[in-house]
């Protein structure tokens, strides 16, 4: 499949600040907002952005209400997800990919929103971005300034990913002696593995896949990748792409001995011949790099390059 990609945003761009799953803490919302108004994007917030109904930002029909709005609005040209949380897949049936798919626009997300993005790419072709949410709470400033390149354009291919100063040093396990190219799907494990069995699951030419995931102990992550092996998820995965895996540690009440998800990875992936690189900045962390949803790279055992932007240039 050749990707669609939307415009690249530039300073006067209006956008849409939006919540299709969980509501955000309103005081969260100011870094995502003086982020996107530094960018010199004018925001329009959706209509049920602070509404709460339970762990829900407002009804099913209201949340995709929102989104569906700024799909169809010409002048919106990127939309903005304030926060994961729970509730994506209750609106995936209700979102107009049609309108979408004949206007492109930015989609940026995670989390949660890892579901809006594989339907979106399942439906549309459109290259989302798996990045920073505008409620998140503690954003580093050089996820912004990454988030801000790839919609943008603003980035000179190929381009190496960066990383922070502070990241911890970059686990390898794998024998393959050359980089592997090709293009990138994932986001948050546990969402990634609700997909199975549904018609938004990733296709089998997937290539190299990226996880991450937050709060999961480690038996659980073994029983996720397993579980999407048995839905024939890894038929044509050459390459696996570990970010940051938060807190998925042991639980408290689990007395039973446990490996920990560093070692449930790499038994996993090294048993399969699938090269495995771990501790990239991305997921729930405050370092949470900007990965655009089936974009061509090429990935080995030092880092990744993006060998395409994935916006289009603006005339």
């Amino acid at each position: 499949m050749n990707p669609v990609k939307a415009q690249a945003l530039k300073p006067g761009d209006t956008v849409a600040l939006v919540a299709p799953a969980s509501p955000p803490n309103p005081e969260y919302l100011d870094s995502g907002v003086r982020f996107l108004t530094e960018c010199g994007f004018k925001i329009r917030f959706g209509r049920h952005l602070l509404k709460r109904t339970g762990y829900l930002a407002g009804s099913d029909t209201e949340r995709a209400d929102d989104f569906n709005q700024m799909l169809s609005d010409p002048n919106i040209r990127g939309i903005f997800c304030a926060r994961g949380g729970y509730g994506s897949a209750r609106i995936l049936r209700s979102i107009d990919f049609e309108t979408l798919t004949n206007d492109p626009k930015v989609i940026v997300g995670f989390s949660d929103i890892t579901l809006l993005l594989a339907a979106i790419w399942h439906e549309c072709g459109l290259i989302g971005f798996h990045g920073p949410l505008m409620a998140s709470g503690h954003c580093s400033q050089w996820s912004y300034q990454n988030l801000q390149k790839q919609i943008t354009g603003a980035i000179e291919l190929p381009f190496s990913w960066p990383l922070p100063d502070n990241t911890a040093q970059l686990v390898y396990i794998g024998n393959a002696n050359h980089p592997v190219q090709g293009r990138l799907f994932g986001g948050c494990l546990s969402l990634l593995s609700t997909l199975a069995g549904t018609p938004w699951a990733i296709k089998p030419d997937t290539s190299i896949l990226f996880l991450e995931d937050v709060g999961e102990a480690p038996y659980r992550i073994d029983r996720m990748v397993t579980h999407l092996e048995l839905a024939g998820w890894f038929q044509s995965v050459e390459f696996v792409l570990g970010g940051q895996f938060t807190n998925c540690i042991q639980r408290s009440d689990d007395s039973e001995p446990t490996p920990d998800t560093q070692t449930v990875l790499t038994d996993f992936m090294t048993s399969r011949n699938i090269p495995l690189l771990l501790s990239l900045p991305f997921g729930h962390h405050a370092d949470n790099f900007t990965i655009p949803m089936g974009c061509l790279v090429e990935a080995g055992p030092s880092g990744i390059t993006q060998l395409e932007s994935c916006v289009r240039a603006r005339c």
